[in-house]
């Protein structure tokens, strides 16, 4: 009995030590690789670098933290809690995407060619359980860079009907929380539009399409704070009211993703014009939320602290406008944007002090870290042709 004894306290112990370490290396980790963060000589050299750190992500992609716990992390490891698949799948697209307009600008291949085979059998299906809205955003990618859309047909299907899993009777499409739920998120938009939209112009669907359009058009109907182009991160279809806050910074950049790229993606004229007009909307609103170093907030219009991944989009969004509108101050926003990414940038190339994933409405993250999602839309931002011309590689 007293060897059991023994034996149990020892384990205890092991156990315990083991936590601790993890604990302690995960912060070694973190805190060595900010050494001489920011320290870049030149533009050109920063931006080398900025790249070459994507192309070993989409290979390698880092996690983005489910939890904010700083301690016990490897119990949270053991118990599933620390990593989840749907969060990467959104990252891992974002990054992609970023690889795909920098490499189509500088006419160089930094997209590997057999990303989609990671993600699609021989036989067209996902490799992956796909079973939550988030996943739209890597179907999207793969959708807009496979050769032979026939072949990949029956996984895109899939994802169409699992967003159709969750169209609501309102005509919205809930943030995988089924066709009975009340509430609809900023968030949903970004991820499911341009591929609805895509899927239906390739597929020749024209009522996906139009279901992409419509959850913007009654999100930017219901979901804002008047004169202010502000999202709540999510509303109440029983009484169209708020829920959570408005202009939360990555909110808001879920919202103009979903414009900005369904756009991109639209033929049609009248519907095109339509969405210019969200842009233009946006972008001669977001223009005072900029503070004075060039960055943007957790909180857009004041409060929080400030954040790389909306400070990244806001780079895209506003060099995408400096093209689309022809307003040189867009670009200049956007550049300005794009320095201040220089002095949060590791000498790895990876943009730190990105707010790590909500866990709910109103929950924020209070981990400020790495996240390739945001090192994406920099890339993309860096893609677009700086001269204000409208690029066609681009667009």
């Amino acid at each position: 009995m007293k060897f059991l004894v023994g034996v149990s306290i020892c384990v205890f112990f092991a156990f315990s030590a083991l936590i601790y370490w993890v604990d302690k290396i995960f912060d070694l980790v973190s805190q060595t690789r900010r050494y001489h963060i920011g320290r870049w000589d030149n533009r050109e050299q920063w931006e080398t670098a900025v790249v070459k750190r994507a192309c070993r992500w989409i290979q390698h992609t880092p996690i983005v933290r489910l939890s904010d716990n700083s301690r016990y992390r490897l119990l949270d490891l053991l118990k599933g809690k620390y990593r989840n698949a749907t969060i990467q799948s959104w990252q891992i697209a974002g990054l992609a995407l970023g690889l795909i307009d920098y490499s189509k600008n500088k006419d160089l291949s930094y997209f590997p060619g057999d990303f989609a085979e990671k993600y699609i059998s021989e036989e067209g299906e996902w490799r992956c359980t796909v079973n939550r809205v988030d996943y739209a955003m890597l179907a999207y990618v793969i959708l807009k860079t496979t050769s032979d859309p026939k072949k990949i047909y029956p996984a895109m299907k899939k994802m169409v009907n699992v967003i159709e899993g969750n169209l609501c009777s309102d005509g919205m499409i809930s943030y995988s929380q089924g066709n009975q739920s009340k509430y609809r998120y900023v968030d949903t938009l970004g991820m499911v539009c341009p591929f609805l939209t895509l899927y239906g112009r390739i597929y020749n669907c024209s009522q996906y399409i139009i279901l992409a359009i419509e959850q913007i058009k009654k999100y930017h109907c219901h979901g804002f704070l008047h004169g202010t182009q502000l999202p709540c991160h999510a509303y109440n279809v029983e009484n169209n009211l708020p829920v959570g806050i408005y202009g939360w910074g990555r909110g808001t950049a879920w919202y103009f993703i979903a414009v900005l790229d369904t756009w991109k993606e639209l033929s049609e004229s009248n519907q095109r014009n339509e969405l210019k007009s969200y842009l233009y909307e946006a972008a001669q609103t977001y223009t005072k939320y900029q503070q004075n170093d060039g960055g943007f907030n957790t909180i857009l219009q004041g409060g929080g602290q400030y954040d790389s991944s909306i400070t990244a989009a806001m780079a895209y969004f506003f060099q995408s406008c400096s093209n689309i509108f022809s307003e040189k101050r867009y670009k200049d926003i956007a550049e300005k944007s794009i320095s201040k990414l220089m002095t949060v940038t590791m000498k790895s190339g990876a943009v730190d002090v990105c707010q790590g994933d909500t866990h709910g409405l109103g929950i924020f993250s209070q981990i400020y870290d790495v996240m390739p999602f945001a090192q994406g839309l920099l890339l993309r931002a860096l893609a677009i042709n700086t001269e204000g011309t409208f690029d066609e590689a681009v667009y």
